[in-house]
């Protein structure tokens, strides 16, 4: 029996694990039709307006262009600083980002397309959850939900990643750098094992704890996450 979303909002508010706080959103997002999820905070008076992104979840990129600069680029994140309310976009073509995202009063069916809920706190709009699908439910309880996870969703997983920088648990070793350097740069994990002296089912292991630390899902994702967050810097040595 499928737990009630409002249940799994409330565990949402006092979770402590950015992996688990995932999983609780996916639970409810893929409820209403959201495969897709983008969670990211955002600075008004900067120029780039992502200042960080907690995570990236599902197949959001037709290009091979960096989580950041897609971030700061997209025409629907741009439209955050106009709008005090949730909002629903679709997207248009097969061009990755230039002109293929428009804002809609409803979900448009036949295209990717979603909504978009900002996140306001003292300082004015702190943050945004993104989310996505190919059958998005525009129902007035669908939007009244999903907007309360990105809400409690947002909140818990900036706690969450300030507990960590805090204990310092969040930041990947100079071992698990080295490994992400050079998955970056394309190479295979058996090489890296060569050249490190380390098993590959140590490498395997590596790439895992930094998965869970950055708290993404795949490889990519956590390179990606990586370089926004600036534990890798892309043209230096590690």
């Amino acid at each position: 029996m499928l737990k009630d979303p409002l249940d799994i909002i409330l565990q949402i508010k006092s979770e402590n694990d950015l992996y688990s706080l995932k999983q609780h959103v996916r639970e409810v997002a893929l409820t209403y039709g959201c495969d897709r999820s983008v969670l990211f905070s955002v600075t008004p008076v900067n120029e780039n307006l992502v200042e960080r992104i907690f995570w990236i979840e599902g197949n959001w990129f037709d290009d091979a262009i960096d989580a950041k600069t897609y971030m700061e680029r997209c025409p629907v994140n741009q439209h955050l600083i106009n709008s005090s309310r949730p909002f629903y976009w679709y997207k248009t073509g097969t061009e990755s980002i230039s002109g293929s995202y428009q804002i809609a009063s409803k979900p448009v069916r036949g295209a990717l397309h979603g909504i978009q809920i900002p996140v306001f706190g003292n300082s004015g709009i702190e943050g945004a959850f993104t989310l996505g699908g190919m059958n998005v439910s525009s129902s007035p309880k669908a939007e009244l939900i999903l907007t309360l996870l990105g809400v409690e969703a947002f909140h818990s997983a900036r706690r969450i990643i300030g507990n960590d920088n805090n204990n310092g648990a969040r930041a990947l070793t100079v071992r698990e750098k080295d490994v992400l350097k050079l998955v970056s740069k394309g190479m295979r994990q058996k090489d890296i094992a060569g050249l490190l002296g380390i098993s590959q089912r140590t490498v395997d292991n590596h790439l895992r704890q930094i998965r869970n630390r950055l708290g993404v899902s795949t490889t990519a994702q956590a390179i990606q996450v990586a370089l926004t967050t600036r534990e890798l810097r892309p043209g230096k040595d590690t």
